[in-house]
């Protein structure tokens, strides 16, 4: 029993990383769920276009660093979860 607590706690210290982002992005998604919809986004539509043409290179400027990040914890994600099937 005390081995498989101590191999349980050794996955938890080696992907620690894999580990809280997974509890953030799930923490999110169950606390903004209300808020973060295309149902939202379809309601707001005016504010935003009209925000984006007000601060337009504010928007580019977000939207680069939205898609960046995005791009940057796909591919890291997916080899995670990949090394996490073959264990």
């Amino acid at each position: 029993m005390q081995a498989f607590f101590t191999s349980v706690f050794r996955i938890m210290v080696d992907y620690r990383a894999p580990i809280l982002l997974l509890m953030f992005v799930a923490s999110g998604s169950y606390f903004l769920q209300g808020y973060l919809s295309f149902d939202r986004l379809q309601e707001h539509r005016a504010i935003l276009v009209e925000f984006r043409d007000a601060n337009y290179l504010a928007a580019v400027l977000l939207f680069i660093l939205f898609y960046t990040l995005f791009v940057a914890f796909s591919v890291p994600g997916g080899l995670v979860l990949l090394s996490l099937i073959h264990i």
